[in-house]
């Protein structure tokens, strides 16, 4: 993954606010030049707004950057530096920053990475940062139409793969040069479905180009898998699919609900 960092514009406030898990809908890059959505017109437009705004940029190639770059809800407290990377390097600097982002990985393996972050933040006497995740989810009503869906979802993979390259500069063969693509595919080496429904098949097809890890199965499936991260510590959960404006749809009606209300029994039971 890129290890460049980012910076999140936020209005400051006296407190940061409690922890709390978000799940954002993101739209995939496709190519061209990008542009910066002000942040007057990112409150006005709202989630569903930004979804729609992408939609419609993407396909001349003119993306907005500010929308790809962060998730799509606006939070108004205190600047946050983002950290996305799994060199050494990465990790060391990981405990110096608020958020730190991996695509998705087996839990096992998750669960490792965010040791290693927490230790480095442990260590200089901060904060653990926020672990961000992200995931291409697959759903359909039923385990079996989501996995027919998955394997026509790769098969259109396999086809555009000699596009990949020209259109977002990455390369379709060979071994990677980011480590969180390699690690992607050294996973797939090992399996083809990992947990509870993690499928990186796609990654495979794509050569690890990016978030290209799925969840496959019903939305209640994907709902569980999504909480398993949870539980493993993830705050920040990413979701977009391979049909953005209707995958992000359906996530908003069948998978965000879900996952909301069982943190909501969660933080009840808890409070309890």
């Amino acid at each position: 993954m890129t290890t460049k960092p980012l910076v999140r514009p936020r209005q400051t406030a006296p407190e940061k606010p409690a922890p709390s898990t978000r799940v954002t809908i993101r739209g995939s890059v496709k190519t061209g030049r990008r542009f910066t959505v002000p942040r007057s017109v990112r409150r006005a437009a709202g989630p569903i707004g930004l979804v729609l705004l992408w939609f419609l940029t993407s396909a001349t190639g003119v993306l907005p950057e500010s929308v790809l770059a962060s998730p799509v809800d606006v939070v108004k407290q205190a600047v946050e530096l983002t950290r996305t990377g799994e060199l050494p390097g990465a990790i060391a600097a990981s405990g110096r920053r608020d958020i730190f982002g991996l695509w998705g990985e087996p839990l096992k393996e998750t669960a490792e990475q965010i040791a290693a972050v927490n230790a480095v933040a442990d260590a200089a006497g901060r904060p653990r940062p926020r672990i961000w995740v992200s995931f291409r989810p697959i759903i359909a009503p039923t385990e079996e139409l989501a996995w027919e869906k998955a394997h026509r979802t790769l098969g259109v993979l396999k086809d555009q793969a000699r596009n990949t390259e020209l259109l977002r500069h990455y390369r379709t063969t060979g071994r990677p040069a980011n480590v969180g693509s390699q690690r992607l595919l050294d996973i797939a080496d090992r399996g083809e479905v990992h947990d509870r429904c993690l499928w990186t098949a796609p990654a495979v097809a794509t050569n690890a180009a990016g978030a290209s890890t799925a969840l496959v199965g019903t939305p209640e499936t994907v709902a569980k898998a999504l909480l398993d991260y949870v539980d493993i510590g993830c705050d920040l959960l990413s979701i977009r699919g391979y049909d953005p404006l209707n995958d992000a749809v359906d996530y908003a009606r069948h998978v965000l609900p879900l996952v909301r209300q069982e943190l909501a029994h969660r933080a009840t039971t808890h409070a309890a």
